[in-house]
C-alpha cells in the first residue's frame, strides 16, 4: 500500500475485491486497504485465503511447490498434518543452500507441531526468499528500469506458507522463527519484547534524538566506498539511504562498519527509527521495531509479514517512499509535529503489546491453518502418494522448468539492472 505524508496528500481507501480471470489468477487489491482486526483475526485470514477459491486439491498442493523463478532451485516441500503428527514430504529437488533455508524449514515444522490438534491436511512451503516473487515488484515500479513476465496486477493462485505475502503472489504469510540471535527463542518472545519496551520506556520522548535512526549492511553486499561512488541508478536502497544520511546528518543516523551496530534497545534513544528491506523486498524486524514507541517509519515493499496488514499508516507507522525520495520531508514534517510523532509511536508500541504476543500470534497461525484446513480437498488424489506420518522416505519429483513455462504456471523474468 502506498500512503503519502499529510504534507502532500490523505491516505486513500479503496475497497478489497477479487476478480476471477484465466489460468487461476485473480487481479489483486489485497493491500489497499488495511485491515484492522482482533483476535482471532478471522476478517483477515479470509483476505489472505480469498485467492484460494473455495477448495485447495492435492493437485494444487503439489503444484504449489513448482511455482518459481527456477524450478530446479526450489526451496520448497510439503508439510503433513496426521492423525496428530507433523511431517515433511520431500519434493526433489528441494535446494536449501542458503544458510537459513534450513533453519527456516525446521522451525516452521516445529511451530505447526505446537498449534496441534489441528484437522489433518497437505500444505506447501518455501523457505527464502524467492526471486519469482520479487521480480515483478522491479519492473512495477520501474525502481531498475525492468521489465516481468508477470501479467500485471494478477495474483497467482499458490497454496503456499512463506514468510510474508507479496503483490501479485497469493503466499499465505507465516512465521518462519529461525533467528534466535535477533528476536529471541519463539517460547520466550514474550519476555524479549516486555524487556525491550520497558528498556524503552526507561526513555522518556523529550530525551530522544530527532533523527531517523538505521543499522545495517548495505543491500547486496555493498561497501560503502562502492556505495558513495554509486550513480543513482545502480544504488540499492540501503545504498540510498547512506547518500541520504552523508547529506543530511543531522536528519537521518546511518552508519556502515566495524563497531557501528547497536542493539535493538538502544535504537529507542532516537525518535524515529527506519525499518529497510535487506537484499529483497522483505525484511522482518518491524515486530521488534514497533516495541520501541519511537516513530517506525516504514519504507514501502511488495512483501510484508502477516500483522503489517492490520496497521494503519500515520496512525500505527509513517510510511516512505521504496526510494526513499521523502525520506527528508518526512522527518522534518515529524519534528514540526512532535506531539504527533509521539502519538504514533505510542499506537504502534500498543499495537506490538496486544497483537504479537505470543498468544496472539498463536492465535492468528492457528487460525489461518484451521481455515485452509476447511479448503483442503483430502479426497482429491492429486497425482501423487496420500501418506500419513512420517511420510515416505521417497520423495515427489518436482516438474521442471519447461513444464512450467505455459499458463498457469508463468514465471517472472528478474528485471535487469
Amino acid at each position: 500500500m502506498r500512503a503519502t505524508s499529510p504534507l502532500h496528500a490523505s491516505v486513500s481507501n479503496s475497497t478489497y475485491g477479487l476478480t476471477t480471470m484465466p489460468h487461476g489468477y485473480a487481479s489483486d487489491t489485497f493491500w489497499s486497504e488495511p485491515l484492522p482486526d482482533a483476535p482471532p483475526y478471522r476478517h483477515l485470514v479470509e483476505r489472505l485465503l480469498a485467492p484460494l477459491g473455495r477448495q485447495v486439491t492435492r493437485a494444487d498442493v503439489l503444484r504449489a511447490t513448482w511455482n518459481h523463478h527456477d524450478a530446479a532451485h526450489s526451496t520448497c516441500a510439503i508439510a503433513r498434518v496426521a492423525k496428530g503428527e507433523v511431517c515433511k514430504v520431500r519434493v526433489e529437488p528441494q535446494r536449501l543452500e542458503k544458510t537459513h533455508h534450513l533453519p527456516q524449514e525446521t522451525s516452521l515444522l516445529r511451530f505447526i507441531r505446537e498449534l496441534l490438534p489441528l484437522p489433518d491436511l497437505e500444505i506447501a512451503y518455501c523457505p527464502g526468499d524467492i526471486n519469482a516473487i520479487v521480480a515483478d515488484a522491479f519492473a512495477a515500479r520501474d525502481r531498475w528500469n525492468g521489465w516481468t513476465g508477470c501479467t500485471p496486477g494478477t495474483v497467482y493462485r499458490s497454496a503456499a506458507l512463506m514468510q510474508f505475502r507479496c503483490q501479485a503472489k497469493a503466499y499465505l504469510p507465516f512465521f518462519f522463527w529461525y533467528r534466535p540471535n535477533v528476536f529471541g527463542s519463539l517460547a520466550d518472545w514474550d519476555a524479549t519484547t516486555s524487556a525491550l519496551r520497558a528498556r524503552a520506556s526507561a526513555l522518556p520522548w523529550a530525551s530522544r534524538a530527532p533523527l531517523a535512526f538505521f543499522r545495517g549492511s548495505i543491500n547486496e553486499n555493498m561497501s560503502p566506498h562502492a556505495c558513495l561512488r554509486a550513480p543513482p541508478h545502480e544504488r540499492p536502497t540501503r545504498c540510498e539511504l547512506l547518500h541520504a544520511s552523508v547529506a543530511q546528518p543531522s536528519l537521518i543516523d546511518y552508519k556502515v562498519g566495524p563497531n557501528t551496530s547497536r542493539p535493538f534497545a538502544q535504537w529507542a534513544r532516537h525518535k524515529y527509527v527506519l525499518f529497510m528491506e535487506g537484499t529483497e523486498e522483505w525484511a522482518d524486524r518491524l515486530k521488534l521495531l514497533l516495541q520501541l514507541g519511537s516513530v517506525v517509519l516504514v519504507q514501502e515493499l511488495w512483501c510484508n509479514e502477516y500483522y503489517f496488514w492490520m496497521m494503519r499508516p500515520w496512525v500505527h507507522y509513517v510510511p516512505v517512499s521504496t526510494r526513499m525520495e521523502d525520506l527528508v520531508d518526512t522527518v522534518r514534517w515529524l519534528r514540526a509535529h512532535d506531539a504527533v510523532a509521539q502519538r504514533i509511536g505510542a499506537a504502534g508500541q500498543r499495537f506490538a503489546a496486544e497483537h504479537l504476543s505470543l498468544a496472539n500470534v498463536r492465535t492468528f497461525h492457528r487460525e489461518l491453518l484451521l481455515g485452509y484446513a476447511a479448503r483442503f480437498d483430502a479426497s482429491d488424489d492429486g497425482g501423487w502418494p496420500r501418506g500419513g506420518c512420517p511420510a515416505a522416505p521417497h520423495p515427489l519429483k518436482r516438474r521442471t522448468l519447461r513444464d512450467l513455462n505455459g499458463p498457469p504456471f508463468r514465471y517472472c523474468r528478474r528485471a535487469p539492472r
